[in-house]
C-alpha cells in the first residue's frame, strides 16, 4: 500500500527488491548484476535490486564472503569512511554457512564507532532487513524492540528471538540442516522493582503521607503555572539556575532541593503547595448528564501517593535486574528510567 499518488510504501518497496538470500544466492545474484557505468565504475557498484537504489548493493570481499549494505551513500566513499554493512554471508572450506545480522552503525569502522539499534524500527530499514534474510530468519518487533526470529522446526512454535540491541547476531548452518543455528547473540535483562529498596522509600515519605491525609480535603487543585514538575525542578542543579527558565512560585521553591528536601522533615508553606498540586495532576471530572455539565471526582490520597511513588522511584530507581532466558522476547517496563 502507498502514501499517495504513485508512491510506494517502505514495505513495498523491500518486498519487491527483497530476494531471501542464501550463500548461494547471494554469490549467483552477484556475478548476474552488472556493474554501474560512468563515473564511479571503478568502484564496483552493484545494486541488489532497482538500479537507481545504488546505496543497496552487494559487496564482494573474497569468494568465500559477501555483505549486503543499505546506506553506502557516496558522501562516506568520498571521504574514505568504511562503507557499513547490514548483513554479511559467509561460507567455509567445508561449506557451512554462517549469517551476520548488523547492527546500524555511526562512523563504521572508526574510533567513534556507536551502536545505533532504534535505526532498526524506521520501515526502511526493518524491510530490508526483513526481505533479504533467508527462509528461517526473519525481523520481529515486540514492545518497539527488534529481534531476530530463528526457526528451529516446522512448528510455528518452534521459533527463538534473539534481541538486536546489544552488537551484531550471528547464526550458522552446517552442511546437510534445514535450518539455522545460533553462534552469537546477546542476553538480555529484566528490570523489575526491589521490593526492600522501594519500602525503604515508603518509610521515608510515610510523614507526608500523614499530612497527605489531613490536608488534601482542604487544598484547592493549583497546578502553580509549571512546566515540569516539583520533583524535575527539585533535581536541577542550583549553580545553573540562572542559565534556566522557570515559570511559577513553587518551581522556585523547589529548585535543587532532591525529593528528600520537598517530602521529608516539618510541614511547610511549600509542602501544602505540593498537595495543591498534586491534587490537580490527579484530579479527574466526570459528565453529568442530567445538569449537562462536569463534576469533579474526589482525589483519593491513595492515588496522590501512587503518583508520588512513581516519580520518586523514577529518580531513586530501586531495580534489580534479572536474566532473561536465551531466544525469548521480554518486555523492560523500565527502560526509559
Amino acid at each position: 500500500m502507498g502514501f499517495g499518488w504513485n508512491t510506494r510504501s517502505a514495505e513495498d518497496v523491500q518486498h519487491h527488491n527483497g530476494r531471501a538470500y542464501t550463500f548461494d544466492k547471494i554469490a549467483k545474484r552477484y556475478e548476474e548484476i552488472v556493474p554501474l557505468r560512468g563515473k564511479r565504475k571503478a568502484q564496483d557498484i552493484r545494486p541488489h535490486g532497482e538500479r537507481r537504489r545504488d546505496w543497496e548493493r552487494i559487496v564482494k570481499v573474497n569468494d568465500n564472503e559477501y555483505y549486503l549494505t543499505n546506506n553506502a551513500y557516496n558522501y562516506y566513499e568520498k571521504h574514505g569512511y568504511t562503507v557499513s554493512r547490514a548483513i554479511t554471508f559467509k561460507r567455509d572450506d567445508v561449506g557451512n554457512e554462517t549469517i551476520t545480522v548488523h547492527i546500524p552503525r555511526q562512523y563504521w569502522g572508526d574510533d567513534r564507532e556507536r551502536l545505533i539499534p532504534k535505526q532498526l524500527g524506521l520501515p526502511s530499514w526493518f524491510f530490508f532487513y526483513k526481505f533479504n534474510l533467508p527462509d528461517g530468519l526473519d525481523m520481529n518487533s515486540y514492545y518497539n524492540k527488534n529481534y531476530l526470529s530463528v526457526k528451529h522446526g516446522s512448528s510455528p512454535n518452534e521459533v527463538a528471538f534473539y534481541a538486536l540491541s546489544k552488537g551484531d547476531v550471528t547464526v550458522t548452518r552446517q552442511v546437510g540442516d534445514k535450518y539455522f543455528k545460533p553462534l552469537v547473540v546477546h542476553r538480555e535483562f529484566k528490570r523489575s522493582l526491589d521490593r526492600t529498596k522501594t519500602k525503604a522509600i515508603r518509610a521515608e515519605l510515610e510523614g507526608f503521607k500523614d499530612y497527605l491525609q489531613v490536608m488534601l480535603p482542604l487544598a484547592e487543585p493549583d497546578r502553580h503555572s509549571m512546566y515540569h514538575s516539583p520533583l524535575y525542578w527539585a533535581t536541577r542543579d542550583v549553580d545553573k539556575k540562572a542559565d534556566i527558565y522557570i515559570s511559577g512560585d513553587i518551581a522556585e521553591e523547589c529548585f535543587g532541593k532532591g525529593w528528600r528536601g520537598l517530602f521529608t522533615g516539618e510541614p511547610n508553606e511549600l509542602t501544602f503547595k505540593l498537595v495543591q498540586y498534586y491534587k490537580h495532576q490527579c484530579a479527574r471530572r466526570q459528565w453529568n448528564p442530567e445538569t449537562r455539565e462536569y463534576d469533579d471526582l474526589p482525589v483519593s490520597p491513595d492515588v496522590v501517593m501512587k503518583n508520588i511513588y512513581r516519580h520518586v522511584y523514577e529518580l531513586e530507581k530501586p531495580l534489580r535486574e534479572e536474566p532473561v532466558e536465551l531466544g525469548v522476547r521480554t518486555n523492560d517496563a523500565y527502560k526509559n528510567w
